[in-house]
């Protein structure tokens, strides 16, 4: 992806902190210096993720895909400057109009005596960037990573390009997603103002779980004066259930955020409106060494796997790694296992395919056709 010189580049002094820095604050300073965003991994690994200028988008959604789509204008990293309170600042630039993003303070640069180089390098492997602001609601794909280039055409069938920067994945009987990146700034960007396309992707991290069948994912976004973390994970053919809202400004070391990840996980509540999320912990069981764990908003987790029910509900949801089971009144309507599956009063709506040769469909207004659609 581009000129990789920078993630070669040697820092035999180290970088230039002065200890009241946070594990966050160094990791933010070491993805603004490789032009990467970051998240950990399935195995908790930390991962620097440089997004794909030039490569293909892995993925385009069509208009079928969304329910809705706001697309608005394109963003294009066309500089990038080194800035310093003493004004002897170093750029770079594609000679093309479009945004700056403007290094200041980053503890790996500060030390430096070859910072046009840097810069140079910066440019080559991220300049002409360019990111469409959008918000999208659509049926989903699991498969997604963080940072991956997307594709998305519009109502008037225009293709833009964006990639999976913020996003929440649900499943509530269906798929859902939303996906979206959108850049705000309330001035004409200058030196003195720090709110740059830059700023925006290094804030950027992530926690993805793809083990097998299985995503564990957090999203979340930067507040310094908050600390939460929070994730739940349902395990059916890849579909994660998601949350925003993770920060951890401990000065402890990586591993020990990790750990205390892992020690909570299996422990929280949570509920999330369009404007503001809460983490609770509601109740854990240990039994025979299984945890259960039992929510107020009538989820539980145990051996069987996630269930879904309330009181005076008549119906009753269970997923787990052997496929799905959804009751009614304690009998099955509708099972999704390794045999297929099985449905009680299936009601297709407009036409029913059998195989890829038979479609059934109402037909003339009071009859019923079957169609061979085979080729």
């Amino acid at each position: 992806m581009g000129d990789d010189t920078v993630f070669s580049t040697l820092y035999p002094g180290g970088a230039n902190f002065d200890g009241t820095e946070t594990i966050r604050d160094a990791l933010n300073a070491v993805a603004e210096a490789t032009q990467t965003i970051y998240y950990l991994n399935e195995i908790n690994t930390l991962v620097f993720k440089r997004l794909d200028r030039d490569g293909d988008a892995v993925l385009t959604i069509e208009k079928d895909d969304y329910i809705t789509l706001d697309s608005k204008t394109n963003r294009r990293l066309a500089n990038i400057t080194h800035a310093t309170e003493l004004g002897d600042n170093v750029s770079a630039a594609l000679g093309e109009s479009g945004t700056t993003q403007y290094v200041r303070d980053n503890p790996f640069w500060d030390l430096r005596e070859d910072i046009d180089t840097l810069v140079d390098n910066a440019l080559a492997a991220v300049g002409g960037l360019t990111i469409n602001q959008f918000t999208c609601s659509w049926r989903g794909n699991v498969l997604l990573e963080i940072g991956d280039k997307i594709e998305l055409i519009t109502k008037d069938d225009k293709t833009v390009v964006s990639y999976v920067i913020n996003d929440v994945l649900t499943y509530d009987g269906a798929l859902k997603e939303e996906t979206q990146w959108n850049y705000t700034t309330e001035e004409t960007e200058t030196e003195s103002n720090p709110s740059t396309l830059g700023e925006a992707l290094k804030q950027t991290y992530a926690k993805v779980d793809k083990a097998n069948k299985r995503i564990d994912m957090v999203v979340s976004d930067v507040d310094a004066n908050s600390k939460a973390v929070a994730a739940i994970s349902v395990n059916l053919n890849e579909i994660t259930n998601t949350i925003r809202g993770i920060e951890d400004t401990t000065n402890s070391s990586l591993g020990d955020i990790n750990e205390e990840i892992a020690k909570i996980y299996n422990e929280v509540e949570t509920k999330m409106t369009k404007d503001d999320y809460s983490v609770l912990i509601k109740d854990v069981i240990e039994e025979n060494g299984v945890e259960k764990v039992v929510t107020k908003a009538g989820y539980k987790f145990d051996e069987e796997g996630l269930t879904v029910s309330k009181a005076n509900s008549a119906l009753e949801t269970t997923i787990s790694d052997n496929g799905m089971v959804v009751k009614k009144d304690g009998d099955d309507v509708l099972t999704a296992n390794k045999d297929g599956v099985n449905a009680k009063n299936l009601h297709a709506t407009t036409y029913l395919i059998i195989g890829t040769n038979s479609r059934f469909e109402d037909y003339d207004g009071s009859r019923t056709g079957c169609f061979w659609i085979g080729g």
